[in-house]
């Protein structure tokens, strides 16, 4: 019996479980101020793993803020009994979890722990926490401020903070929220990271998460002065029809008050989609490269 040859769809999605998968170490996959979207907890998990990981690799100090009555399955605790030496990193004090109180959200305390890490001779700090951990001690708008202020902080010292937010919870805040991550969004199948002058997308985008490619290009484009902004497709390895159409809703609005939205460097399958749908021939669309 012959066997039969797989589907392109199924081809698609190996190559971009495989590019998600190689993206969790690749450097510098996690430095800087990275928001971290999450459905399963399996992912939250894998993407707080990664991070703490190149933060052992680093020599940096490590904080994560915590509940103190974090079940035991979702705590730090559990992830370190999976990684080696980190009960040694623990006794010398290179990890530290920080208990969730206002104290740990107040900027001021957290430039003097970083003044103090560095004056110790680590090269550098992270921290990282869940959204849903702020919210319950900080008022929604009051952890927009912190997180305003703590990209300027990873924009100027030697400090990167990963920020975890759960997708169901988050999702009509994304737009504001990615605004102030400078270095971009993590998601299962899909990354993005803003660029001067645009953003570029890589991974796969579906009726899974579609969503989230369209509030990234809302807010990118509302915040721009620019006349021409730059969506770069090169990474994007799968795009189906709703994430085509999320692709041009998200840039709709921006496109028709005349800005140019150029979608760089597509790849075969991706420039396949928008022009089989026309895209490339919409107000305000302009294909560089790609078939």
């Amino acid at each position: 019996m012959s066997r039969q040859r797989p589907s392109r769809r199924f081809t698609h999605l190996c190559e971009a479980y495989v590019f998600t998968v190689r993206q969790l170490d690749q450097r510098p996959g996690y430095e800087g101020h990275v928001l971290l979207l999450y459905y399963e907890e399996s992912y939250r998990r894998t993407g707080v793993a990664a991070w703490l990981r190149r933060g052992l690799e680093l020599g940096a100090k490590i904080l994560y803020i915590e509940p103190p009555d974090e079940l035991s399955a979702r705590s730090l605790s559990a992830l370190l009994q999976e990684q080696p030496d980190a009960d040694e990193a623990v006794e010398r004090g290179q990890i530290q979890v920080v208990p969730a109180d206002r104290r740990a959200y107040d900027p001021l305390w957290q430039a003097s722990v970083v003044e103090d890490a560095l004056r110790q001779g680590f090269p550098s700090v992270r921290w990282s926490a869940e959204a849903t951990t702020a919210w319950s001690v900080l008022p929604r708008n009051r952890h927009a401020d912190f997180e305003r202020t703590t990209d300027r902080m990873c924009q100027s010292l030697p400090v990167s903070v990963m920020c975890q937010y759960p997708a169901r919870e988050s999702i009509e805040l994304l737009g504001p929220v990615s605004t102030v991550h400078a270095s971009g969004l993590r998601e299962r199948l899909f990354q993005a990271a803003p660029f001067d002058g645009g953003l570029a997308v890589s991974g796969e985008v579906d009726a899974s998460n579609h969503d989230i490619l369209r509030a990234l290009l809302q807010a990118a484009t509302a915040a721009t002065d620019r006349d021409s902004f730059v969506v770069d497709l090169s990474g994007l390895y799968f795009l189906d029809v709703r994430g085509a159409r999320a692709l041009m809703a998200g840039t709709g609005a921006y496109r028709r008050h005349s800005g140019q939205v150029r979608l760089r460097e597509p790849q075969p399958v991706v420039d396949r989609v928008i022009r089989l749908l026309a895209f490339d021939r919409s107000r305000g669309v302009l294909m560089e490269g790609g078939s």
